[in-house]
């Protein structure tokens, strides 16, 4: 018998099982998704947080420290010189961009083995066969329900990347960072 022939009366007892293993593996991979966006979250409360604390200190002092009618930190015709404060903002942003990046990619990981192991039911176990007492591994047999499912652990961590590289472009770009020319 060709292994890759589909079994022609397999025993409900054994699907059951089979069920029951893939299922555990999927709650598994699942978890990993919960305690990865745990901790997403909570990295970037504690780096907004002291952006938060910086971003006040440097605004009530007036652009990092110049007061008014300072410049833009990067323009064509001055060497780049970061203060202090612009220094910590930009160490900030990397870390926040860095933790949404590689949330980015371990989050991504866990629902690519999701669904691998979902073709892998669908297609060695099942072999194109429906089991009326059994729900699919993921979403519970809705296509809209495991998608949606999946939104707030992919787009969170993209989003926050992009807030994070914003917040640098406007401080390095728009937001007053180095004293006027006659201050120097």
């Amino acid at each position: 018998m060709n292994p890759h022939d589909p079994d022609p009366d397999p025993h409900p007892d054994r699907i059951q099982k089979l069920f029951e293993i893939y299922r555990d593996y999927v709650k598994h991979e699942d978890g990993l998704i919960n305690f990865r966006v745990t901790w997403f979250v909570a990295t970037q409360a504690l780096v907004f947080a002291a952006y938060g604390l910086l971003a006040q200190e440097v605004f009530r002092t007036g652009s990092f420290g110049h007061g008014a009618g300072a410049l833009p930190v990067l323009q064509a015709d001055q060497p780049f010189r970061p203060t202090p404060w612009l220094a910590a903002v930009l160490v900030l942003c990397l870390l926040g961009a860095l933790s949404a990046m590689t949330s980015t990619l371990s989050i991504n990981a866990a629902y690519k083995a999701m669904q691998a192991l979902s073709r892998r039911w669908q297609t060695i176990v099942l072999q194109g066969r429906t089991y009326d007492l059994l729900p699919a591994l993921e979403g519970g047999g809705s296509l809209w329900a495991k998608r949606l499912g999946w939104v707030s652990g992919r787009m969170l961590p993209i989003v926050s990347f992009l807030v994070w590289c914003a917040i640098a472009l406007a401080h390095l770009c728009f937001l007053p960072g180095q004293p006027p020319a006659s201050a120097r």
